[in-house]
């Protein structure tokens, strides 16, 4: 995504850029190690709405390590962490 090799790109910039750059893989990688997870996510989706039900990623990906749904952020904790954490990306 960088365009350069590691090396480079940390001669390049900051330690703290790198560092964020690091970040953002971890969360949303761009090399498709994910791929299984983001189609599963795909599936659960479409069939979610066609046959109006909630649907399990799990249901979807079986293979994956998922968290259980009980266990899933729900949106006030989500809002809560990125209100913790605005301006300091």
């Amino acid at each position: 995504m960088l365009g350069c090799t590691v090396t480079e790109a940390q001669a390049r910039m900051t330690s703290r850029e790198f560092g964020l750059w690091c970040a953002k893989y971890a969360i949303e990688p761009w090399d498709g190690s994910r791929l299984e997870y983001q189609l599963a996510l795909i599936a659960a989706h479409i069939f979610s709405w066609l046959s109006g039900k909630p649907q399990a990623l799990k249901k979807f990906a079986p293979y994956l390590d998922l968290p259980d749904e009980a266990d899933a952020q729900d949106e006030d904790e989500m809002r809560a962490i990125m209100e913790a954490h605005r301006g300091t990306l």
